[in-house]
Order: C-alpha cells, then sequence, then structure tokens
C-alpha cells in the first residue's frame, strides 16, 4: 500500500504524463493559489523529469486579493494589466501546456467589496479573452486539477480540526483520481473507454432535442446541426492527446443557443466569486433566461446573468449518472470541478468549438449563425435530482427515454 508521500508523487505524474499529456517541447505554465506551493514543487520536479522545456508560474493569494478589494482606489479596478493576458496569450500561441489548481476559500472574501470586485472581474475578462478563446478551441493542451487546502478541507468535513481533514480530503481526491487502484492508468483509461462509447452511441444516435423532467425541472433543449456529444480526451491543434479534468465523469455538447424553453433548478451550490449561491433556478425562453429566483446571493447571481448580451444563454448540456463516484462518497465538495461530477449540469458560457463539426474554421459571425453561443463568463452549475428523467426526441420525433432516475438507460 502506498504512502501519502508516494501518491502525492503519483498523482502529479498522473497529472502531467496523462492530464496534460506534457511533451519534451512545451514549456508549462502553472497558475496555483501559494497554499499549493508543495504540490507544485513535487510537479515543477516531476515536469523537469519529463523533459519539460520551462515551467512557468503565476501565484494567487485570495486575502491579499481581498485586501485590495477592499483597500484599494475605487478607479483602479477598471483597467487590468493586459501585458499578463497577452504573456498568457503568446505563450499558448508558442505550445506552452497550462495547469491550474483550482481551489476556493470563500470565507476569506465574506466581506469583500462586491462593486470593486465586479468591475475587476469584467476587465480581467476582458483582457484574457483572446486566450479564453485559444483553450475553449483547443488551442494548447491544458487540465484543471485540485488538492486539499485548509479552508476547503474543513468545509467539506463541516468541523474546524484542519489536520485530520486535510488526511481525509486528500484520501478522498486521490481515490476520486482512481489512485486507491493497484493499476491506476489502467482504470482510466477502462473508465474513459466507457465515457467514449457512451458519446459515440450519442453521436450515431444524432437526436434533435432533450427533454429534462423531474420534481422541480422542466426544460426543453434543442441540438443544433452538427452537435457533437464529447467524453473526457481532447486533442490540440498541434495533435497532442490530454484530459482536461481531473476527476472527470461527464458527457457533454452544445445546446441550440436560441431554442432552449422552461425552468430549471440547480441542486447544488454554485460557487461564483467567492460566494455561494444556493437552491437557485433559471426559467428560459426562446433563447435566454428570463427570470431567476435564489435561495442566498441572489445579487451575485444576478451579476452573473447581466455580465454581457449573451451570458443568459447555454453554451453546455453535460450527463452524469448517479453511479459517479463523486455522488457516491456523499460528499458535498464546494468545488465545481468536483461537484460538476457527481451530476448533470449545464453550463453558461462560450461553447467550446469542438462540441460542433467545422466550428474550427468559422469566425464569430458564422458560428453566430450555426447557434454557437459566445460570452465572457464560464458557469457550471448542477441539476442533480433523484427524479430526474431525460427523453430525448428523435429526427423523426419519436420519444425515448434515455436517461431514468439519474442512470443511463441505453
Amino acid at each position: 500500500m502506498r504512502t501519502l508521500e508516494e501518491n502525492k508523487q503519483l498523482y502529479a505524474e498522473i497529472i502531467l504524463s496523462y492530464g496534460l499529456n506534457i511533451q519534451k517541447w512545451q514549456k508549462l505554465i502553472i497558475k496555483s493559489p501559494i497554499d499549493a506551493y508543495d504540490f507544485v514543487k513535487i510537479l515543477t520536479e516531476k515536469a523537469y523529469e519529463m523533459w519539460c522545456k520551462e515551467v512557468m508560474y503565476r501565484w494567487e493569494h485570495e486575502e491579499l486579493d481581498c485586501i485590495r478589494y477592499n483597500k484599494a482606489p475605487e478607479d483602479s479596478f477598471d483597467w487590468y494589466p493586459q501585458w499578463i493576458a497577452d504573456w498568457f496569450t503568446k505563450e499558448v500561441r508558442e505550445w506552452a501546456a497550462t495547469l491550474s489548481l483550482y481551489m476556493s476559500d470563500t470565507s476569506v472574501f465574506e466581506n469583500v467589496n462586491l462593486s470593486n470586485l465586479k468591475k475587476h472581474a469584467k476587465a480581467a475578462t476582458l483582457a484574457f479573452k483572446e486566450y479564453k478563446d485559444l483553450i475553449t478551441s483547443s488551442g494548447t493542451n491544458w487540465c484543471v486539477v485540485s488538492i486539499p487546502i485548509k479552508w476547503w478541507a474543513n468545509t467539506v468535513y463541516w468541523n474546524t480540526d484542519s489536520e485530520e481533514n486535510m488526511w481525509k480530503l486528500w484520501d478522498q481526491i486521490l481515490s476520486l483520481v482512481r489512485l486507491d487502484k493497484e493499476d491506476p492508468i489502467k482504470e482510466w483509461e477502462t473508465h474513459l473507454n466507457q465515457l467514449k462509447v457512451r458519446a459515440q452511441y450519442m453521436n450515431d444516435m444524432n437526436f434533435k432535442k432533450l427533454h429534462y423532467k423531474s420534481s422541480k425541472t422542466d426544460l426543453c433543449i434543442t441540438l443544433p446541426d452538427g452537435h457533437i456529444w464529447q467524453s473526457a480526451e481532447e486533442v490540440s491543434k498541434r495533435g497532442v492527446h490530454f484530459h482536461p479534468n481531473l476527476p472527470t465523469e461527464e458527457v457533454f455538447s452544445m445546446p441550440h443557443k436560441y431554442w432552449v424553453n422552461g425552468t430549471v433548478f440547480s441542486t447544488f451550490p454554485l460557487e461564483y466569486q467567492w460566494k455561494l449561491i444556493k437552491n437557485f433556478s433559471l426559467t428560459f425562453k426562446d433563447w435566454e433566461v428570463i427570470s431567476y429566483t435564489a435561495e442566498e446571493w441572489e445579487e451575485i447571481l444576478k451579476w452573473i446573468l447581466e455580465t454581457d448580451e449573451t451570458s443568459k444563454r447555454l453554451w453546455e448540456v453535460a450527463l452524469v449518472p448517479v453511479n459517479s463516484p463523486i455522488y457516491q462518497s456523499w460528499l458535498l465538495y464546494y468545488n465545481t470541478l468536483f461537484d460538476e461530477n457527481a451530476s448533470c449540469h449545464l453550463a453558461l458560457w462560450t461553447s467550446y468549438s469542438t462540441t460542433l463539426k467545422w466550428a474550427d474554421d468559422m469566425n464569430a459571425e458564422q458560428r453566430d449563425k450555426v447557434w454557437m453561443n459566445e460570452s465572457s463568463i464560464h458557469v457550471d452549475f448542477m441539476v442533480w435530482d433523484e427524479t430526474l428523467c431525460i427523453t430525448w426526441e428523435t429526427q423523426d420525433w419519436e420519444m425515448v427515454e434515455f436517461f431514468v432516475n439519474w442512470k443511463w438507460n441505453i
């Protein structure tokens, strides 16, 4: 049985070799909270052992950010240093891989100046648009992962015993990325093959609508001509196969941005800009959200939906069954990377070009004509419900229940 330190080493290897599939000729950008320094050090050592050309860092520290939001002059948030975003864009255009360690301490921002936070988020989003477009079109190989930090561990396990909680969350994460198995790579290959089979089945069926029905949700989503159901593996523009999320349990595609109707309830809290939006609903008519409710932080939900003129539209529809090991852990992770892989989910954002045939060869105007959404936000929200059934409508108007009580029925 491997020790925790041995598993950390193995986790770093799998992130780099299987998640990113880092190449000898590549540079690597790591974006991480400074709390994760020790694990970033392991990643750096492993990357150079794999002949990575250079490892570069973008460190984050939420307490320092919070001080700035509350203390800095208000007019300092209307702009973002474009050279930072341009540096990311330049490196990705030269094929640098990117790795993000995604963990947030929402407690730090309980009393943050929301006005300054909104201004900063808008300015940063505009500055990083070109970089975001490169990532969503698989312009390079990229990956998002998480490791425990004290606040996150305490939140998941609902007490303040940090040391014990850290150990427990490490064990949980390592299990969810299959490092508790004797041969993790073999386990990943088996799992990803199952996802590919389901995605291929959905593509072969080529149905035109999805009808979501549960005790709360009643939603109809039209799928555009040429839509592609995709599983975990992607291929960069330079032909590198990679897996952008670890863990991953979903099969996903692109909805028609103009034909979404009905009401959907989110059943997991949504963490956005360090705030938890709880028990919210969205009602769509034809192409966008026309009304919404939230039990907590409705103001943040309003902010999301009013980000730009297209932020009220869907970009992703994703299917995750009840036998997902993340759901079976019976934990709420307060981390979208994990919670979205416990539940069927939808997203507001720019559509991935990889989920529509020929999209890579289109400009923005052409993408709009084939119903791809373009927005500056990225928000995944979970629509878990034990009563959830999804019915597809075929090209011949046949109705088939393929997802029953939150399980595949194919």
